[in-house]
């Protein structure tokens, strides 16, 4: 096991730089606050499908939907810099469409937007009997564990929150791709 690096840069969504980790195998960065550093143990992270962001489903559809144009604009260029093929959509109803239309491997919303919140989303995704078996993973500014508990039990298969690295997004998707689960009951 070695030491993977932790350096400080900006996340996407955040204005000041958060620790981040790198594979060169030794810790830098400056000491802040109150100048404690973590160390990260390594395993091979870069032979780890999961870990690097790659699945075996490259290059295949994933739904976004968030009201934040920006952040559906950052989340295009990350998920296509990552192989995947990303519909975007601000409109959580038409979303639903989407899903439908291009049978997604997976589903990746906000929780709060207007008309319909992703909990809605995931309900009337999960009600179609063409949508049902689609995961959802949500990225989301809520960060309390009540939220990301209810979040799971609702059916969400991966839970981010904002603000987040490219890298986070990608390793987060790959997990659940890899991971497969029986379809909810009819």
């Amino acid at each position: 096991m070695g030491l993977v690096a932790a350096t400080r840069r900006p996340l996407i969504g955040e204005a000041r730089p958060s620790w981040t980790m790198s594979r060169l195998g030794t810790l830098s960065g400056p000491l802040e606050g109150n100048g404690k550093r973590e160390l990260v143990s390594k395993t091979r992270a870069d032979q780890d499908p999961i870990a690097t962001g790659e699945s075996s489903k490259q290059g295949q559809t994933i739904v976004v939907v968030d009201d934040e144009v920006a952040v559906c604009s950052l989340l295009k260029e990350v998920l296509t810099s990552g192989g995947y093929n990303p519909v975007v959509t601000s409109d959580p109803r038409s979303a639903l469409e989407l899903v439908r239309r291009q049978k997604p491997v997976l589903v990746l919303a906000d929780i709060t937007m207007p008309d319909m919140d992703g909990y809605g989303l995931v309900a009337a995704l999960q009600a179609d009997a063409e949508t049902c078996s689609c995961p959802v993973m949500f990225l989301t500014g809520h960060l309390t564990f009540s939220e990301r508990l209810k979040a799971f039990r609702s059916g969400v298969r991966g839970y981010v929150t904002k603000p987040f690295t490219p890298e986070k997004i990608l390793v987060s998707i790959a997990r659940v791709l890899s991971d497969p689960q029986e379809p909810p009951p009819s």
